[in-house]
C-alpha cells in the first residue's frame, strides 16, 4: 500500500478557505503535472505577489523558490497573449472576456510582463544575467512564514542548505509569525494575512525555551497564500473499513509489524514500537499480508526522498517472506516461460480494468459536453456524489497553432455508468480554458479516470432526502435517487 502523499494539515485561521488559498502540495502537483510552465501550455495555474508560505518544512521552502522561478513565466507568457490577440483581433476584444477582478490581475501581469521582457533585453545586451530578483522583490516577493524559529523548522534538521539556495534565490523568511486570519479583499479572495507574534520564553519547571502567544499582531500583504503545515498518513481506509488494521493512536498511522514464518509455514505478526524494518501492518487473512510504504508509513512519511528509501528498504522483508518459495522453484526454460506467461497476463488484467480512456465525446449543447471513459474497474465500484478527475496526456494531446493542448485535472462526478461494458459517463460545462480542451478530445485518446474512495452520498430506501447546491452539480446524484 502506497498511497501517495498524505493529508494536508488544515491550520486554523479565520477565513482559509477564501480564493487565493490553497496547499502548498496541490501548488507544486498543478504545477509539476500540468506543464503550466512551459511556454505552449495553456494550463491555467495563477500566482499573484506577492506570496506567503505558511509552513516550515522542505515543501515549504520549495513551494517559495518554484513561486519565484514560475511568476515570470506566467506574466511573460500573458503579455505574448495580450499582443498576439490584440494584433489579430484589437485590444477590445481581449478586454471584453474579462470582469472587472480579472481586468486588474491581467493588467498587473502585462505590466510585469514588460518589465521582466526588459529586464531580459538589457542584460541580454550588457552581457550579463537579468536581475529577476530585485523585480519579484519589488512586487512583493514570497515569504515563508514559519511560527517558530527556522532554526528549529524540519527544513533545517533535515537538510539546511536548500534554505541558503532558497535565500540565494530571492525568498525571504519571517519567523515566529501564527497565521490568525486571511483578510478579504472587495472580491473576496485573500489580500492580507494576519500573524500573531510568538515571543519566546523559558520554562522555569524544565529550563527549556518555548513560544508562546505575544497578543501583538503584524499584517503581511498576499495575494497568494501557500499553506504547507505539514501532512498526516493517509487511514482513510481503517475509516470507511474499521477494525481492518490496528492504528496507533498516538501517530495517527498504521501500526508497523515485522513477519517472522513458523515451522508449519505460518505468519507470526510481531508489533514494533519504532518501526525500524517493519514494513507490514496488522492485516493477516487467508495467509495473505499488506505491506506500507511511504507517506503511509510513520517512519519514512515527510517527503518523496524517504519515500523512495522505504521501498529500497521494505524490498528486503518482502523478499525474505518468499525465501523459502524462491528455493524450490524450477529455472528451467518451460517453467521460466510458464511464470513469464502468467506475469503478463496478471499485469494484462490490471491494464484492462485500471487503465482508462476516452471512448467518445458528444457535445450536447454549445457549451456543455459529455465525455464518456471506459474504465472498467471505475465503473463497478461507482457510487453516486463520487469524484473523479479528468485529464489527458501530454503524449496524446491535440497541439493547436503550436500550443499543446494539455490541461489540468478536473473534478467530474459520474452522470451514468454501464458495468457490462465499463463505461463511465461524464458531464463538462466549457467554462475557462480547460473545459473547452477537454470538449475537442478525440475518441479513444488517452485519458485518466480517478475514482474516490468508497464513501459516497448516502441514500436510504424509504427515506425523503435533500439535496441541496446548484442545478449541475446536483443533477447526477439525483439520477440515481
Amino acid at each position: 500500500m502506497a498511497s501517495g502523499a498524505g493529508k494536508p494539515t488544515i491550520i486554523r485561521m479565520k477565513n482559509n478557505l477564501i480564493r487565493g488559498i490553497r496547499k502548498a502540495s496541490d501548488f507544486l502537483m498543478a504545477l509539476q503535472l500540468t506543464g503550466a510552465a512551459k511556454d505552449n501550455n495553456l494550463a491555467n495555474l495563477q500566482l499573484r505577489l506577492p506570496a506567503v508560505v505558511i509552513g516550515g518544512g522542505l515543501t515549504a521552502i520549495d513551494t517559495a523558490t518554484e513561486s519565484l522561478t514560475y511568476y515570470p513565466v506566467q506574466v511573460l507568457k500573458a503579455l505574448n497573449k495580450f499582443e498576439k490577440i490584440s494584433f489579430q483581433y484589437g485590444e477590445n476584444e481581449f478586454w471584453k472576456m474579462y470582469d472587472e477582478e480579472e481586468k486588474e490581475i491581467m493588467k498587473t501581469f502585462i505590466e510585469h510582463g514588460k518589465e521582466i521582457r526588459s529586464e531580459n533585453e538589457n542584460a541580454k545586451k550588457e552581457n550579463r544575467k537579468p536581475d529577476l530578483i530585485s523585480l519579484l522583490n519589488k512586487w512583493g516577493g514570497v515569504t515563508i512564514a514559519y511560527r517558530k524559529r527556522m532554526t528549529d523548522s524540519p527544513a533545517y534538521r533535515l537538510n539546511h542548505e536548500e534554505i541558503i539556495h532558497g535565500l540565494d534565490e530571492g525568498i525571504k523568511i519571517a519567523e515566529r509569525l501564527s497565521p490568525v486570519e486571511a483578510v478579504r479583499n472587495k472580491y473576496e479572495a485573500v489580500e492580507e494575512m494576519i500573524f500573531e507574534i510568538q515571543d519566546q520564553i523559558t520554562d522555569p519547571e524544565s529550563g527549556k525555551d518555548r513560544l508562546v502567544n505575544s497578543g501583538r499582531f503584524v499584517t503581511l500583504k498576499a495575494a497568494s497564500v501557500m499553506v504547507a503545515a505539514g501532512t498526516s498518513p493517509n487511514i482513510v481506509y481503517e475509516k470507511e473499513y474499521p477494525g481492518t488494521f490496528r492504528v496507533d493512536e498516538t501517530k495517527y498511522s498504521f501500526k508497523p509489524y515485522t513477519v517472522s514464518i513458523d515451522e508449519k509455514g505460518n505468519y507470526l505478526m510481531i508489533p514494533s514500537e519504532d518501526g525500524d524494518g517493519a514494513f507490514f501492518t496488522s492485516y493477516q487473512k487467508n495467509k495473505k499480508l499488506i505491506s506500507y510504504y511511504g507517506d503511509n508509513h510513520p517512519k519514512y512519511a515527510g517527503n518523496v526522498v524517504k519515500a523512495m528509501a522505504s521501498a529500497k528498504d521494505g524490498y528486503e522483508k518482502i523478499s525474505e517472506i518468499f525465501s523459502n518459495e524462491l528455493k524450490t522453484i524450477d529455472n528451467d526454460p518451460d517453467s521460466i516461460e510458464e511464470r513469464k506467461s502468467e506475469y503478463r497476463k496478471f499485469t494484462g488484467n490490471l491494464d484492462k480494468e485500471f487503465i482508462a480512456t476516452v471512448e467518445d465525446v458528444i457535445r450536447l449543447t454549445p457549451t456543455i459536453v459529455e465525455v464518456i471513459v471506459k474504465a472498467p474497474l471505475a465503473a463497478k465500484k461507482f457510487c453516486p456524489g463520487q469524484f473523479y478527475r479528468l485529464q489527458n496526456y501530454e503524449t496524446t494531446a491535440d497541439r493547436k497553432n503550436g500550443i499543446n493542448m494539455t490541461m489540468e485535472g478536473l473534478a467530474m462526478t459520474g452522470a451514468w455508468t454501464d458495468v457490462s461494458k465499463g463505461l463511465l459517463s461524464m458531464i463538462v460545462l466549457e467554462i475557462g480554458v480547460t473545459s473547452p480542451a477537454r470538449g475537442s478530445s478525440q475518441k479513444r485518446r488517452a485519458g485518466c479516470s480517478n475514482g474516490s474512495t468508497r464513501n459516497s452520498d448516502s441514500y436510504s430506501e424509504g427515506r425523503d432526502s435533500s439535496a441541496c447546491g446548484r442545478r449541475t452539480g446536483q443533477c447526477s446524484s439525483l439520477f440515481y435517487c
